[in-house]
């Protein structure tokens, strides 16, 4: 059973009536000023980029004046807080104002761009590290400490239990980067997701289950467009490396190996075979136990599925459905339908306009 119903929903949200924004800059309510918002785009992920909202304001021009009415008011580094409904509202977007965009000409207004904490985290740097550090203790050291950021304004510190890969010593050094590029790269490494869920930065394996937020069937979406691509496709993936057991006289060889779990659509033909039956080999001699090999050939093939098969949901505006989570799609295609994991969501709202597009994957059924 999911999570959510199509009916809970419709009555939770009095039948999608009156479309409801909430929108908190720094102390302020923007529903308290006389500017008028024109459109806002929230996107939300689970892949590298950070979480990102733009907001178009107009009615903040004053031509008598010559000056644009919110100058004293709007501040980069603001905090900005987003919430969408329909008389009943849920956050959506936590993040800062890191750009203020003052036009004039044919469009008269000021565009806002936000970003989440991981866009706070790019050029922020570099991390205070000590020679014998874990992983653990240096993401936890970036959160909490002496040398902590001041992230907790934007986020939660992650919570980083069920990762015993993380209590092994730095795979790298992380020299003069940012504390996003390192997280990245941790992330990378250990066949992590790295994002912002409600408010929370996640650092955690990507679920092999979970119920699922809702059933979607045609009749709940606007449009839906299914891709199935080969561009990049593996079937299986080698990571090779070494390690410190010599064995007459050579070192161990360690790897590990990661199959396809939604393999391609292809047919019988020998092309066709050739194309489902791809392989790829990475030799890596700083991989130095078969764990860490494991764990970065199912990184790379999570990265190659990405690619696979995407599909594309616009629907009604759902503040509910969120990246990192499951739907059960019905009733499309015997292709199509199925377990999909959610891996980024658009909300847009305008005049005309009220949708949540979401971009999702198929999973093993």
């Amino acid at each position: 059973m999911s999570q959510y119903s199509w009916n809970a929903l419709s009555t939770r949200y009095r039948g999608w009536k009156s479309p409801t924004l909430r929108i908190k800059i720094g102390n302020f309510l923007l529903s308290q000023k006389e500017w008028l918002l024109e459109s806002l785009d929230c996107e939300l992920g689970v892949d590298s980029e950070a979480g990102y909202c733009e907001m178009l304001l107009t009615r903040v021009y004053d031509a008598k004046s010559s000056c644009f009415l919110c100058e004293q008011e709007l501040a980069l580094g603001m905090t900005v807080e987003v919430s969408l409904g329909y008389t009943a509202i849920k956050p959506v977007f936590w993040g800062y104002l890191y750009e203020i965009s003052y036009e004039l000409g044919e469009t008269e207004g000021v565009r806002l761009r936000c970003m989440d904490v991981k866009g706070a985290m790019m050029g922020n740097g570099p991390l205070h590290l000590s020679g014998s550090q874990t992983c653990r203790e240096a993401i936890q050291g970036i959160f909490s400490g002496r040398w902590a950021r001041g992230y907790a304004a934007l986020c939660s510190s992650p919570v980083l239990s069920g990762l015993p890969e993380l209590d092994q010593p730095l795979p790298f050094f992380p020299n003069a980067m940012d504390d996003y590029a390192f997280l990245s790269e941790i992330a990378r490494r250990f066949g992590l997701e790295f994002f912002v869920q409600e408010g929370k930065l996640l650092i955690r394996k990507k679920p092999d289950s979970g119920v699922p937020l809702l059933d979607i069937t045609p009749d709940r979406v606007f449009a839906c467009r299914a891709v199935f691509s080969s561009v990049g496709y593996l079937n299986r993936i080698t990571v090779h490396g070494s390690s410190d057991d010599s064995r007459d006289e050579q070192k161990k060889q360690v790897k590990g190996t990661a199959l396809a779990r939604v393999p391609l659509p292809v047919g019988s033909g020998s092309a066709q075979k050739l194309i489902g039956n791809r392989e790829g080999e990475l030799y890596l001699p700083s991989v130095r136990d078969g764990a860490s090999a494991q764990n970065l050939a199912e990184a790379q093939m999570r990265e190659r599925q990405t690619l696979a098969s995407r599909i594309e949901l616009r629907m009604r505006a759902l503040p509910d459905l969120l990246p990192g989570c499951f739907l059960t799609l019905e009733k499309f295609s015997p292709l199509i339908n199925g377990r999909v994991y959610i891996s980024s969501v658009s909300h847009h709202w305008s005049h005309e306009e009220f949708s949540t597009t979401l971009l999702c994957r198929k999973e093993p059924s």
